[in-house]
């Protein structure tokens, strides 16, 4: 649970807009690698997958989480 108080904290834009989405990577023991906000909750999945490739980040030992609902279309792609 500490994973969604982290990703709550780090929406930043959010918190001064109220009009953003936010996906965050964390490691498996719920450290934050980085969260990316959006006002579109895809994007914000797509940035997330997209500077975890650039990064070389070992997504099999990593979990995302997103404050917007979850489609199935991105549920396939993530």
């Amino acid at each position: 649970m500490d994973a969604f108080k982290s990703l709550h904290s780090a929406s930043r834009i959010f918190k001064k807009s109220g009009g953003t989405h936010a996906a965050a990577l964390f490691t498996l023991d719920e450290k934050m690698k980085f969260c990316i906000e959006d006002v579109g909750r895809h994007n914000a999945v797509d940035k997330v997958i997209g500077r975890g490739l650039i990064e070389g980040v070992n997504f099999a030992r990593s979990f995302m989480i997103s404050t917007g609902r979850l489609s199935a279309d991105m549920v396939i792609k993530s």
